[in-house]
């Protein structure tokens, strides 16, 4: 037995519980009742806003419905009085007869499980002065098709909806930021859903198992999607995001057989690091096609002797040029490190048009301790040569 069912009994046991209409109420110090259970053979209840207990002159409001006051009956509709401000936890559990629930007042808090299992539940408006809601309130509402939201709630609770197969559709309140992990899991009615700029958080598995859901669309960039978010949702096949760059979690959509492989490349990092990998893939068979022609062993094995040769033209040319200003020996080194430079870019330019699956070697080039000293020796000449032509 549970701390919650001792608590029960032993108000059912008091001198202070006392029946009225079939209905148990119990008070302490005759200053509120609370309801505390009800006679199997009700069926439609009203609760009164206050009662008469024997022996007393004056009337009690009712302000609370205790820890599983009406679970596991079969009451079909229930009217709340305004002065009841609590309702417990599973209240209402498994009462699975109960077609109509009618608030005459602002209740402030609902814990846990109040609703849930409720499956002939169709349609529920709650007070719009409800302070808190507590997990899994309607969860297993499986005929529930509507529902009425208080406008200050900033959060649905975890596995509020958990289960109630019959939403076909969603309107969260303005002031919904976050939507709590499997709030609305296994909801397989849903077929589309709009998330309003709102809403900043969607949580863990929240809409997990919504199996018929085809279309989501998500209006704030801010907008988080953690893990699983839509997880198995196989019917999923557009996503609106709020712009081109908006990412989403690769992991929040694990199942979604049907989702445009599109929208994860371009909005998912995982997409980003597919496309890098594609490319290098893509490169790397190119590489692999051109190893096995006659003039790769050439390329690969002599790469500066080639563009070497392919610049002689241009050695020759700026031999000439720079003899005329500057010493022999000077014009020389300026022409060498030219046609490295040169040679260089030209390297560069092939690789790009080709992908990269014409690779040159800068890393083993550059890493020759006699080119680099040889580079760095012409370099230092040239720079002395032009110091000295140009101030002596």
């Amino acid at each position: 037995m549970t701390v919650g069912e001792e608590w029960r009994e032993r108000m059912l046991k008091s001198e202070n519980c006392h029946i009225v209409d079939g209905i148990y109420y119990y008070t302490e110090y005759f200053q509120y009742a609370v309801v505390v259970k009800a006679e199997p053979y009700l069926k439609s209840i009203v609760i009164p806003e206050t009662i008469m207990f024997p022996g007393r002159n004056n009337r009690i409001p009712v302000e609370r419905l205790s820890y599983i006051a009406f679970a596991d009956t079969d009451i079909t509709s229930v009217t709340i009085p305004q002065t009841v401000k609590y309702l417990s936890q599973s209240v209402f559990r498994d009462c699975k007869s109960l077609k109509s629930v009618v608030f005459c007042g602002d209740v402030e808090w609902i814990q846990e499980d109040c609703f849930s299992g409720c499956s002939s539940l169709e349609r529920i408006v709650l007070p719009q002065k409800v302070e808190h809601l507590s997990s899994r309130c309607f969860s297993g509402c499986s005929s529930l098709r509507e529902f009425v939201l208080p406008e200050n709630i900033t959060e649905i609770p975890c596995s509020m909806f958990r289960g109630c197969t019959s939403l076909v559709s969603l309107k969260f309140p303005q002031n919904i930021k976050t939507i709590g992990s499997w709030s609305f899991e296994d909801c397989t009615g849903l077929k589309e859903v709009n998330f309003d700029k709102n809403i900043l958080n969607i949580g863990n598995e929240s809409f997990k198992g919504c199996t018929n859901l085809e279309k989501i669309t998500i209006s704030n960039k801010e907008t988080e999607i953690d893990s699983s978010a839509f997880y198995d949702c196989r019917s999923l096949q557009i996503i609106e995001t709020p712009s081109d760059d908006y990412k989403l979690k690769d992991s929040s959509f694990i199942g979604c057989v049907k989702l445009d492989n599109n929208t994860l490349l371009e909005h998912t990092e995982f997409g980003d690091y597919l496309k890098k990998k594609w490319k290098e893939e893509v490169k790397a068979e190119k590489h692999r096609r051109n190893q096995k022609k006659w003039w790769f062993p050439i390329w690969e094995g002599s790469q500066l002797v080639v563009l070497l040769i392919l610049l002689a033209p241009i050695a020759l040319v700026g031999f000439v040029l720079f003899s005329v200003f500057a010493q022999v020996f000077s014009a020389i080194a300026m022409v060498v490190v030219s046609i490295i430079i040169l040679g260089i870019i030209i390297a560069a330019i092939i690789e790009h048009f080709s992908d990269g699956s014409i690779n040159f070697d800068y890393e083993k080039l550059m890493g020759n301790e006699f080119v680099v000293i040889a580079l760095l020796v012409i370099s230092a000449i040239v720079t002395i040569a032009i110091v000295m032509r140009l101030f002596l």
